[in-house]
């Protein structure tokens, strides 16, 4: 895990005559030195550069981000990291300096090999983003002059589409408003790959800095200058309110509360945002580290009653799904970690990922989750809507088919509704979006459904409208409510990527994808506790210091201001950067509550919402803004006129309009 020093945004600002009026680029980096974007007044482009060093054979990527011990210093102007990147028995020592340049940054590398692990070389991993440059051109740098390469729109049967010698590479945009060079100084042997390959979304650029196994003690080094051209787009957003499309149920907003629960971060968040669902973890592992005995048909009650001990990992799980149960929270529950011995590997203790329950072991299994809940109902009082195992498509941490997903809930399903309980089986509970052939076994069995209770996926990476709405479809078939049990946008934790400059924006845009295509019953954000926290938690003389970051006011847009009992209203945008979602609620006596949430991702702009409801004619709504700077500053109202209402967006920022309660009397 990397050294959590404090994430760097490198500001660049660009010099010469030709770029006078130039706005300032900004590099993002993380605490290892790694680059995770540029923007320049709003206008962002997800250029990423890595180090990575494979492993022979290429089985294994040992990559910066994985960098420990690291150091940041400035000097001169430039930002250094010196640190160790990992590679199998021993450590690549590095230095890594980032500097500003006209028209863009030139980064200085120098490693040291030193480690006799067989790896097949050093490289320099640039990558450029599909929806950015899809449909341009790559042209090397070479002499002579070598033609270019169009960037394919689709993933092509070669995706290994560009092998070329040269001593830098351009690559351009269809729109020639943003381009890219790369220049690497000396005659290289580069490729240029399509990440579609392996479910990326970006152009891979690999440069062998190194070719082949260095000598130990050997320095690999470095030079490369890039340029960057981006053209902020300041062209005006039509948004349009479409609520004859058809309206539906949105509960609510809220978050997981699964580990860091005994973080006062956790207490903050409860006491300062509305809301509206929850998640606890279910931790058999601490639960039943041995098993009660060799009947799963009897349970020996006195052996959990003492593992419900105090300061104990399952007190603090039940007392947290009390807390949530005593403030009339919504609830469900899924479980990580099994102990070893329910596995198919009872001698590997140390196996944290991917266990696999074999069949003959699931009566023990259903034993325990039922004397879980049991114990949770009687001496708590709190029971959850359902049950899961977390991300079991990809074994985090059990892994099963999904033809075994069908058939536990038909085990455990039976079981739970014959120990009294109200809480049925969650279908999918499954990471990322794109995982629908997954549940589609249970789906398409009737006996499976009679005991699923909830319908629920994970947006991590995000997914295309089109993935979205399919789980809306299938949570509307069987009229079931769809819950996304982890909302998050980078589930790569060891970069510690909610601390990276601007990463509050794509949750924000997430939420608003989310809410737009999936229409779901609720959303949960990892975490709303100390874990990928967004309120800082700092050591006072008074105890614990809480400043809330700009992902705590996003979160607070969406669970604050959106209505509660709301009900969602189709819209559109015929801009990329600018999305609205829409809502209202008749929640009290004669007034007719509404929401509007609109996030511009790119630059300063105008926009113009049309289709707004008569009653809200004349009338001036509540205006709040978040940008990262600015946290829930209240604006001047802005009245709706002739149906329209007419905005003026600042760069990267989300917005939120209202009419207050009473406000609209009609």
């Amino acid at each position: 895990m990397p050294h959590p020093a404090r994430i760097i945004a490198v500001c660049l600002m660009l010099a010469g005559p030709a770029l006078a009026d130039v706005p300032a680029l900004r590099v993002v980096c993380d605490d290892s030195g790694a680059v995770h974007g540029v923007s320049s007044a709003g206008e962002k482009l997800d250029l990423a550069v890595r180090i990575v060093v494979p492993l022979k054979g290429w089985h294994r990527m040992c990559r910066l981000e994985e960098a420990t011990g690291v150091k940041a210093t400035t000097a001169d102007g430039a930002r250094q990291w010196a640190g160790k990147l990992p590679v199998a028995d021993g450590a690549y020592p590095y230095v890594l300096t980032l500097a500003e340049a006209a028209g863009g940054f030139t980064m200085d590398v120098d490693l040291t090999a030193d480690s006799d692990t067989a790896v097949e070389g050093v490289y320099v991993w640039v990558y450029l983003p599909v929806d950015a440059f899809a449909g341009g051109r790559a042209t090397p740098t070479a002499d002579p002059p070598a033609k270019s390469t169009p960037l394919p729109r689709t993933l092509p049967r070669e995706y290994h589409f560009l092998n070329a010698r040269a001593t830098g590479l351009e690559v351009e945009a269809p729109d020639d408003k943003t381009a890219v060079g790369i220049d690497w100084g000396r005659p290289i042997d580069f490729s240029l790959q399509d990440e579609r390959q392996w479910n990326g979304q970006s152009f891979g650029l690999l440069i062998p800095i190194c070719a082949g196994q260095p000598p130990r003690g050997r320095h690999v080094t470095a030079k490369l200058k890039f340029t960057v051209r981006l053209t902020p787009d300041t062209s005006p957003a039509h948004l349009t309110i479409g609520a004859d499309k058809g309206v539906w149920a949105f509960g609510g907003v809220g978050g997981d509360f699964c580990f860091g629960t005994a973080s006062p971060v956790t207490g903050h968040n409860l006491a300062n945002l509305r809301v509206a669902w929850g998640r606890c973890e279910m931790n058999l592992a601490d639960w039943e580290p041995v098993n009660d005995n060799d009947d799963p048909a009897t349970t020996d009650l006195a052996y959990f009653q003492k593992r419900d001990r105090p300061g104990s990992p399952v007190r603090e799980d039940f007392e947290m799904a009390t807390e949530l149960t005593r403030r009339k929270i919504p609830f469900v529950i899924s479980t990580w970690w099994v102990p070893p011995w329910m596995s198919d590997r009872p001698d590997d203790a140390d196996r944290q990922a991917q266990r696999h329950i074999p069949r003959e072991k699931w009566d023990e299994m259903a034993e325990s989750v039922v004397a879980y809940l049991l114990h949770l109902k009687k001496n708590y009082r709190a029971e959850p809507l359902a049950y899961s195992f977390n991300e079991s498509n990809l074994g985090v941490r059990v892994k099963m088919s999904g033809q075994e997903h069908r058939d536990l809930i038909k085990l455990l399903g039976p079981r739970l509704e014959k120990a009294g309980l109200a809480t049925r089986m969650m279908l999918g509970d499954t990471s990322p979006a794109d995982t629908l052939d997954f549940v589609r076994p249970s789906a398409a069995d009737p006996e499976a459904m009679k005991y699923v209770s909830a319908v629920a996926f994970h947006c991590w990476g995000g997914a295309t409208p089109k993935t979205y709405a399919a789980w809306a479809d299938l949570a509307g078939r069987f009229k079931l409510p769809l819950l996304v049990t982890e909302l998050g946008v980078d589930a790569n934790f060891r970069i510690r990527p909610w601390s990276l400059p601007g990463y509050w924006l794509r949750e924000a845009e997430m939420y608003q994808q989310v809410l737009l295509y999936a229409r779901p019953a609720g959303t949960m954000q990892w975490e709303f506790t100390s874990d990928y926290g967004f309120v800082d938690a700092a050591r006072a003389a008074d105890g614990v210091k809480l400043t809330p970051t700009t992902r705590f006011y996003v979160v607070k847009h969406f669970a604050d201001l959106t209505p509660p009992d709301a009900q969602a209203m189709a819209s559109d945008s015929d801009h990329r950067r600018v999305l609205l979602t829409a809502f209202f609620t008749d929640r009290w006596e004669h007034a007719r509550v509404y929401t509007f949430h609109v996030t511009n991702t790119g630059s300063a702009r105008k926009a113009t919402i049309s289709g707004v409801p008569k009653r809200l004619e004349g009338v001036a709504l509540l205006a709040v803004l978040t940008t990262e700077a600015e946290h829930f500053r209240k604006l001047p109202p802005v009245t709706v006129k002739e149906g329209k209402i007419e905005l003026d967006l600042p760069a990267e920022c989300l917005l939120t309009l209202m009419n207050a309660p009473g406000a609209n009397d009609h």
